[in-house]
């Protein structure tokens, strides 16, 4: 790529994003100076309310006027919600009184911490302490006082990792249900002051009537969310300049391991270990965090995926509390860090940072897994800092910097991105970035684009994705899995409310992409349609065509002499419902044509048989039980159909959770592969994995772990008559204590 599309680009991002703040959207917030209290407001005051009806003695400002998002944008909600709101020096309270006609169709169940799904009844406070903040904390709980809790990033979405200490209360009633959630101070990130304005929302969520209201109105016909909420004034807060938190851990593992390659008998192993999280936070602004020998020995296995006959890397999303947490201060649009190719950190120091304007995150890792053998390889050094100055109301400009370096490998990724709201319904994400790579044998100097342009209402979306990315563009650890091609993505969907008490709404979405090399040669189209239908009970059904044209040569394989053409329909049917309050389901079913990506040596690729089935089920038991059991089947056939592969996957999970501290895991998961050698270059592979954990946590950071584990792994080896064999099992046990 030349040099004046940079500078192009840099010219028109610098355009967009110093518009001054008189030019943008200017939205008239509710707002409201809510009550400091003397003492703590109690639930007994509030139940008795609910059963006489006289609120008049009642702690707090009352909210009572949620409006809902769906199923219909801007309606009054379907049942009676009373929120009060008030403070004092430690605290901030939100009691919620939730009335139902219908109490016996209320759905919760006693879940861990971020642990109950969006089909239960529930209702939240989110806080925008920063103004002009693409982020807003969320407090969210069920009717049992179950607890989910998360940080909203503008144009990205929920990253529940945040962590912080609160407390709730609830309480069922003979016509509903009571919450209280109460939230110290000190779990908050807010601008310097001592007189405080937060925006806000309080939310419902009623699941059997596919019911989301909120106060104020999070309106469809508005695509930002955080410029809607309301504003909470002349809050007195007392400050403290610095806190800290400790957290160190202690662990101990045994472990026996086998294999058929090297020996049958069983070799022991065992170890102990200690550790050391610590947060050091500077003014309510500064964040610092530190990790030494981390440890994730409790962290659960990946939802299943189909993964076998993939042309590009699949994804995998991250589950380590120390990379998800405040993730959204390092995300570009182009993907730069993907920090699930950090594979095993020895120590990492983390800092982020909101003052005024600005963020400002940074962070230093050192990653060990490079050291396998020393002989050849040294420790991985990664530091990563990304810096943003918002601009007038939702839009932004950052700046981005990366560095990947072991041994003789160095690699640098600088991007500058941009994003810019148009109005209310058109926003503007954009990225210019550039690799910076050497090593001993070679360097070169690389570049990528990004532009997405995006918008919506009450019943529409659209947006336009271009993207180019050049062939020796290297992220090491950043996750863009293909390169070397231009794409432009268009993307539009229409919603039809339906005047039927059996359907809410239909709608309609189109996708048109086409793919380029960087040479102007034409690679790909993939064209797409599909028909969705909304009932009650949160059900959906989801039809969809595509129509794909994929040309491969012999840059893709060498024994394609030219471009070919394959040209492939496939046909997906998908249908989720949470219609039952003890059962949930998700079944997909795709068939077609697909290219067998993965031929038998001396081969080229072929057209063939494409047949996929993945099934997800959840039951409830009890308010305490759950189990979860998921099926993934996919298959690939000649056209002759004769068997390519066929590969199967099988996800046992059940949770009992004996109150909100302990709870007790179980998961099984069989994999197996089996190919057919005449086709394919893939391997027969036979994996099946168990994992039993037994959790103690009464708040974060306060936790004891004590698992056990098996793994057993068959595969083939073209060196040996026989499968190869590899087992394994261990016991492990830790113990994490809070000082704060």
């Amino acid at each position: 790529m030349n040099t004046l599309k940079y500078l192009i680009g840099i010219f028109l991002i610098i355009i967009f994003s110093n518009t001054t703040k008189a030019e943008q959207q200017k939205n008239i917030k509710y707002k409201v100076n809510i009550p400091e209290v003397k003492r703590e407001p109690k639930l007994s005051a509030y139940l008795s309310a609910m059963e006489n009806g006289n609120h008049q003695s009642l702690i707090g400002h009352k909210i009572d006027s949620l409006l809902t998002r769906s199923p219909i944008n801007g309606a009054q909600s379907s049942q009676k919600t009373a929120v009060y709101l008030s403070y004092d020096k430690a605290h901030l309270y939100s009691v919620f009184m939730c009335f139902d006609d219908a109490p016996d169709l209320i759905r919760s169940t006693v879940s861990p911490r971020d642990g109950f799904s969006q089909d239960e009844d529930t209702v939240a406070l989110h806080l925008i302490p920063f103004a002009n903040s693409q982020q807003m904390y969320g407090f969210q709980a069920n009717a049992v006082g179950s607890q989910i809790d998360g940080m909203f990033s503008e144009g990205v979405g929920w990253d529940l990792s945040l962590n912080p200490i609160w407390f709730t209360e609830s309480l069922r009633t003979n016509n509903g249900y009571l919450v209280k959630i109460k939230i110290p101070l000190s779990s908050l990130r807010f601008p310097p002051g001592d007189v405080q304005n937060w925006d806000f929302f309080v939310y419902r969520g009623i699941p059997r009537n596919n019911e989301n209201a909120f106060f104020p109105q999070y309106s469809t016909n508005i695509s930002s969310r955080i410029s809607q909420a309301g504003t909470l004034g002349n809050i007195n807060v007392e400050r403290k300049s610095l806190k800290i938190e400790l957290t160190p851990f202690v662990t101990t593992k045994k472990s026996q391991s086998k294999s058929s390659l090297s020996r049958e008998a069983w070799e022991s192993h065992s170890e102990s270990d200690v550790g050391l999280d610590a947060k050091f936070v500077w003014d309510d602004r500064i964040v610092l965090d530190l990790t030494m020998n981390p440890d994730f020995s409790q962290i659960e296995s990946d939802e299943p995926q189909i993964v076998t006959n993939e042309r590009f890397e699949v994804f995998f999303p991250e589950k380590r509390p120390f990379f998800i947490e405040n993730a959204d201060y390092f995300s570009t649009p182009l993907n730069l860090l993907f920090t699930r190719k950090i594979i095993d950190p020895s120590a990492g120091l983390r800092t982020t940072a909101q003052l005024g304007d600005w963020s400002i995150g940074g962070m230093i890792i050192d990653d060990e897994s490079a050291t396998s053998n020393s002989k050849i390889s040294k420790e991985a050094k990664i530091s990563v800092s990304n810096i943003r100055k918002t601009i007038g109301n939702d839009s932004y400009l950052g700046l981005f910097i990366s560095n990947y370096s072991k041994g003789e490998v160095d690699s640098t990724n600088i991007a500058l991105q941009t994003r810019y709201r148009f109005n209310e319904n058109w926003n503007m994400d954009s990225q210019i970035a550039y690799s910076d790579n050497s090593s001993n044998t070679s360097s070169n100097e690389e570049g990528a684009l990004y532009l997405t342009i995006g918008g919506g209402g009450e019943y529409w979306n659209y947006s336009a994705k271009a993207q180019s990315v050049a062939e020796d563009f290297n992220s090491p650890i950043g996750y863009i899995p293909r390169k070397g091609i231009t794409e432009i993505t268009q993307q539009y969907a229409y919603r039809f409310l339906a005047e039927n008490p059996l359907f809410i709404s239909y709608r309609t979405e189109f996708e048109l992409k086409n793919v380029w090399d960087t040479k102007g040669t034409y690679l790909d189209q993939i064209q797409s349609a599909v028909v969705s239908t909304e009932l009650p009970g949160q059900t959906h059904i989801r039809i969809k065509a595509i129509n794909k044209s994929e040309r491969l040569g012999e840059d893709d394989y060498a024994t394609l002499s030219q471009l070919t053409t394959f040209n492939q329909n496939t046909f997906f049917i998908g249908v989720e419902s949470l219609w039952f309050p003890f059962i949930g389901f998700d079944i997909n079913y795709k068939q077609g044509d697909a290219v067998n990506y993965q031929p038998a040596n001396g081969l080229t690729p072929e057209l063939a048989k494409l047949q996929q089935t993945v099934l997800s089920m959840s039951f409830k038991v009890t308010p305490k039980l759950k189990f979860k059991i998921q099926f993934l089947d996919n298959m690939l056939n000649t056209a002759a159909d004769e068997k390519i592969f066929s590969s199967r996957q099988l996800r046992f999970k059940t949770t009992y959770q004996f109150n909100q501290d302990w709870s007790l895991r179980l998961i099984l998961d069989k994999q197996k592969v089996n190919t057919n050698v005449s086709f394919s270059s893939m391997k027969d592979q036979n994996i099946i994995v168990g994992d039993v954990l037994l959790k103690w946590e009464s708040t974060p950071g306060n936790s004891l772990f004590l698992g056990y584990g098996t793994f057993q792994d068959e595969y083939e080896n073209p060196s040996y008559v026989t499968a190869i064999k590899d087992e394994e099992k261990s016991l492990f046990l830790k113990f994490t204590h809070r000082f704060n």
